[in-house]
C-alpha cells in the first residue's frame, strides 16, 4: 500500500491531506474518504489513524499513541487495541499492522503530491439543496442520519467492549467485576438502540449476558436472552465473526459443541483470521476436546500479540490438558501475578507435585477474585490435597457464602453445581448432594451441568450414579473428554473409576465423539 502526502503551503506543521492505497485523509476537515465515498469512524479512531497516518511506513509505539490521542488522561493499552480494531473493521485488517513488542505501522511507503482540489463538500450541500427542492431531500437526509446513527453506536460500542475487559468477562477466570460488567452492557444496549440494524452490539449482548448466567448472575433467562441476541447479530449478518464467537461460547451450556466447531470452521475456511474468528475457532476447538488444534491456533496468534493475556492463559490451559505442564508453566512466565494466570498455574503445579507452589497460586486467585466461583472450589481441593484440609475450609468459607447469596438472588444451575463441588472436596457429602439435586432440578439439560455432577458424586462416593452422569452428559452434547483425561489424573475424582467396565465405555464413547469431529473438521491451512 502506497502513502501519499499531500502537501499544504498554508500549513507549516504538517500536511492537511494524507493519502494511503484508496483511502484519503482530510485532517484539518477530520474526513475520511475511500475512493471519494465518505467513511464514517469514531472521533478517537480517526486521531489513532491520523496519529498513524502522520508516521507514513514508521513504527509508532503503543505509548507514542496513547500519549498522541489521550494526551492528559490515563487510559490502558485495552483501548488503543479497541479502536485499533474499529480502524481494521472499517478500513480492512492489512492498513493497519501490529508489530510485535513494538507498536503498529499504517502499511505502505510514503509518496508526496501535490493535492486535488476536491469539490465533495459544496457538491454535497448543493447536491442535498436540489434533492430538498426536488422532494427528494428526505431519502439523502435519512442516509446521513443512519451514517451517524452508525458512528455513534460504534462509539457505544467500543466502550462496552473495553468495560467488558475491564469486568474480566474477556478472560479465562478473571477478577469479575459485576458492577462493571452491567456497565458493559448497558452500553451494548446504548449501541444497539441506537442503530437497530447495526448487527455487532446484539453479538457483544450476548456475550455480556451469557457472562452473567456463567457467573450465577441471573437464571435460565439471562441464558436464554444470551442465545437470543447472539442470533439476531446472525440474522442481521451471517458472516459477523463476533456473532459466530457469541455462540461459541454458549453452546457450552446448550449442548450445541458440534455445531460450534462447525460455525468456526466455516469462518476459517471462508478466508476469515480476524481476532473474532481466531477466538471462536480455539474457544471451539478446546470445548469439543481438540486440544492439539486449540494449541497450534494460540501459538500462531502469539507472535502477533505477545503479552496479550487471554492468548498466554489459554494456551497454558490447553497445554495443560495435552499434558504438557512446563511448557505451560513457562508460557505463563511473563504474565506475573495476573488471576487468570494463577488459577492455570495452581493446576499446573499440581500436575508436578509441587504443594507450596499450588497452594500459593490458588490462594492469589480467591483472594483476587473472589467472585469467581471456580477459584473457591480449586482452592478447595487443592489445599485439601496438600494435607491442609482445616486451612482449606477457612480460606473458602468467604466463597461458600457469596454463593449462598447469589443463590438468594437467582436460582442458578452453576452457582449451585460450584457449591456442590466445594462441598464435595471439603468432605461435607450431604451439602454436596442438596445443591447438586437442586442444580439438576434447574438445569437437567445442561451438558456441563451432568458432567460436573458426575464429578460431585464420583467424589462423594456414588460411583454408579457418577458413570451414569457422563454417559447423559454426553447424549446432551458433552465433548469434553480433555476434562476427562484431567479428572483421571491422581487425586482427582475420576481416578479411582479407571478399570471399571462401565466407565470405560462411557469413556470410550466420550472420546469416539471427538474423534468424529477431529475427522470431520481438519484445522485449514492459516
Amino acid at each position: 500500500m502506497t502513502l501519499k502526502v499531500f502537501s499544504n503551503p498554508a500549513r507549516v506543521n504538517g500536511h492537511n491531506h494524507l493519502r494511503f492505497g484508496p483511502f484519503e485523509l482530510d485532517r484539518k476537515q477530520r474526513l475520511l474518504f475511500r475512493e471519494g465515498r465518505e467513511i464514517i469512524l469514531t472521533p478517537k479512531a480517526l486521531d489513532v489513524l491520523e496519529a498513524l497516518a502522520a508516521k507514513p511506513g514508521e513504527v509508532v509505539a503503543k505509548q507514542e499513541l496513547m500519549r498522541a490521542v489521550w494526551p492528559d488522561t490515563f487510559v490502558e493499552e485495552a483501548t488503543l487495541t479497541q479502536h485499533i480494531f474499529t480502524i481494521r473493521k472499517a478500513l480492512g485488517e492489512e492498513v493497519v499492522e501490529t508489530v510485535p513488542k513494538r507498536g503498529y505501522r499504517l502499511a505502505g511507503a510514503t509518496e508526496r503530491q501535490e493535492p486535488k482540489r476536491r469539490p465533495y463538500r459544496w457538491i454535497a450541500v448543493s447536491l442535498a439543496m436540489v434533492l430538498v427542492l426536488a422532494g427528494f431531500g428526505w431519502g439523502f437526509l435519512r442516509t446521513r442520519t443512519a451514517s451517524y446513527q452508525r458512528v455513534e453506536a460504534t462509539d457505544y460500542l467500543v466502550r462496552g467492549r473495553e468495560m467488558l475487559r475491564q469486568s474480566g468477562g474477556g478472560g479465562v477466570l478473571t477478577a469479575l467485576n459485576s458492577s462493571s460488567l452491567a456497565a458493559a452492557l448497558a452500553m451494548f444496549e446504548r449501541a444497539r438502540d441506537a442503530d437497530p440494524s447495526f448487527a455487532e452490539p446484539y453479538a457483544w449482548i450476548g456475550m455480556a449476558r451469557y457472562q452473567r448466567f456463567a457467573n450465577g448472575i441471573g437464571g435460565a433467562s439471562e441464558l436464554a436472552q444470551a442465545r437470543a441476541s447472539a442470533l439476531k447479530a446472525l440474522e442481521l449478518d451471517p458472516a459477523l465473526a463476533a456473532g459466530h464467537r457469541a455462540m461459541v461460547r454458549i453452546a457450552h451450556s446448550t449442548g450445541e459443541t458440534a455445531d460450534a466447531v462447525d460455525r468456526a470452521w466455516r469462518l476459517l475456511h471462508a478466508g476469515h483470521r480476524d481476532r473474532d474468528t481466531v477466538e471462536a475457532a480455539v474457544e471451539a476447538s478446546f470445548r469439543a476436546g481438540l486440544i492439539p488444534e486449540s494449541i497450534l491456533l494460540w501459538k500462531r496468534a502469539l507472535p502477533v500479540d505477545p503479552m496479550n493475556t487471554l492468548t498466554r492463559v489459554s494456551l497454558a490451559r490447553s497445554q495443560f490438558h495435552a499434558l504438557q505442564h512446563r511448557e505451560g508453566i513457562a508460557t505463563l512466565d511473563p504474565l506475573a501475578d495476573n488471576p487468570d494466570s494463577q488459577w492455570v498455574l495452581a493446576q499446573l503445579y499440581e500436575q508436578i507435585e509441587d504443594r507450596s507452589k499450588a497452594c500459593d497460586a490458588i490462594r492469589r486467585v480467591v483472594e483476587t477474585a473472589p467472585n469467581q466461583l471456580a477459584g473457591w472450589y480449586e482452592a478447595a481441593r487443592i489445599f485439601v490435597w496438600a494435607g491442609r484440609r482445616e486451612e482449606a475450609w477457612r480460606l473458602v468459607k468467604p466463597g461458600l457464602a457469596r454463593m449462598e447469596a447469589l443463590l438468594e438472588q437467582a436460582h442458578n444451575a452453576r452457582t449451585l453445581i460450584f457449591a456442590a463441588l466445594t462441598h464435595g472436596a471439603l468432605g461435607d457429602r450431604a451439602r454436596a448432594k442438596q445443591h447438586l439435586d437442586e442444580a439438576l432440578r434447574t438445569g437437567s439439560n445442561d451438558p456441563w451441568n451432568l458432567y460436573q455432577g458426575g464429578l460431585v458424586l464420583a467424589t462423594i462416593g456414588e460411583d454408579a450414579a457418577a458413570i451414569e452422569m457422563l454417559g447423559r452428559s454426553a447424549e446432551r452434547g458433552w465433548f469434553g473428554s480433555h476434562y476427562v483425561t484431567r479428572d483421571e489424573s491422581p487425586h482427582r475424582a475420576f481416578h479411582h473409576l479407571r478399570g471399571r467396565a462401565d466407565y470405560e465405555a462411557a469413556r470410550r464413547a466420550l472420546f469416539a465423539k471427538t474423534e468424529t469431529l477431529r475427522n470431520r473438521y481438519p484445522l485449514p491451512k492459516l
